[in-house]
């Protein structure tokens, strides 16, 4: 891996201190890490996370920037923040490999832009990009791209702008989670599943690098609607009977078990449709991909009680619930004060925030 991924698409000037306040912005939340260093290592300073009302984020856009603001500014405020490091989310990020040759007095950035139209739906003068080199034999470079149009970036940084809050670096949802999940110079592939309340994504992780992502749009949220109609109940409530029964079931929801179930199935679908894909995409490409060594889920579900043992019964595949401290342990003793419980829904802006450390 050539370098970290983190301060991509805006290079930030050398005298700003890197920040370690890592914002995650999606449909329906926004979630904050805040780390420090000490003698004892890395610790939490600050987390949480405030709700964003339907429509003001969607599919990976800011559309209200009006309504975004307040809350951000009220993180600003209350947790006395200067500089924060954000994510992208992963629907509106292209991300490929591509071989390059490499030619004395030509950048490879030069090289990547005379074929990245051929990789995207976008023009090229239209986004901003960055790259790892995978692998380099002779003068056959193998690089991992990571583009996202620049209008998506400037959205997220003028809402953060207008609150406040000065941003020093953009990153790569997918990117920022694998990190929090990943030690440094990991050889195991992993392929990670984070359910959110209105979207999954699916990535897959190689040498700390995302060599593959994709979006499905269903999550929490519409399986939680479906328990609610069943039961009669309203959203909200729901959703509480949802994370604290799960698939438990007992008393006047006893029947919940088999409503989840049911209601799950859609989802459960999509992922291990985008699971058989990847297999039968690297088998032609053995030398380029290796086996998945480890699935792993994070994100709001994986909160629900017998979730993870009843994804596992339907995709007949070893499940666990992911460790969002694997990085952090590799240069801390001291346990977090996020539960592991509560942190399966932080592990990007844990990835963001770890980021500044450059662990």
């Amino acid at each position: 891996m050539a370098r970290s991924k983190l301060f991509r698409f805006f290079p930030i000037p050398e005298y700003i201190v890197m920040p370690s306040f890592g914002l995650e912005i999606s449909e329906r939340t926004v979630k904050y890490v805040e780390m420090k260093d000490t003698p004892q290592g890395l610790l939490v300073n600050h987390y949480g996370i405030e709700h964003i009302p339907a429509g003001v984020v969607e599919k990976g856009v800011v559309v209200m920037p009006d309504a975004l603001v307040p809350i951000l500014s009220t993180i600003r405020k209350t947790k006395k923040v200067e500089a924060v490091c954000i994510s992208i989310p992963e629907e509106k990020v292209y991300t490929f490999q591509q071989d390059i040759h490499s030619i004395p007095g030509v950048d490879t950035r030069e090289s990547i832009l005379l074929g990245l139209e051929g990789h995207i739906p976008v023009p090229a003068d239209s986004v901003e990009f960055d790259y790892d080199i995978v692998s380099q034999t002779g003068n056959q470079v193998t690089v991992q791209v990571t583009a996202v149009e620049r209008a998506v970036v400037e959205g997220y940084i003028a809402a953060c702008t207008d609150a406040g809050m000065q941003v020093v670096g953009c990153e790569y949802e997918c990117q920022a989670l694998a990190r929090s999940l990943t030690k440094p110079e990991s050889n195991e592939v992993l392929y990670i599943i984070d359910i959110g309340h209105t979207s999954t994504t699916a990535s897959v992780v190689q040498n700390g690098l995302v060599v593959s992502s994709s979006t499905i749009m269903r999550g929490g949220e519409e399986v939680t609607r479906i328990l609610a109609k069943a039961l009669a109940i309203e959203v909200d409530k729901a959703e509480e009977v949802k994370h604290s029964i799960g698939m438990s079931g007992k008393d006047e929801y006893e029947a919940v078990p088999g409503i989840l179930a049911e209601a799950y199935i859609p989802l459960f679908g999509e992922i291990i449709d985008q699971y058989n894909a990847w297999l039968a995409y690297i088998r032609t490409r053995e030398k380029m991909y290796r086996p998945i060594n480890s699935i792993q889920i994070v994100g709001t579900e994986a909160l629900t009680p017998g979730f993870v043992d009843l994804f596992q019964a339907t995709f007949h595949k070893p499940v666990t619930l992911a460790n969002v401290w694997t990085r952090v342990e590799t240069v801390s003793t001291h346990v977090p004060k996020i539960s592991f419980k509560d942190s399966l829904i932080y592990g990007t802006a844990i990835g963001l925030a770890l980021g500044a450390f450059e662990v």
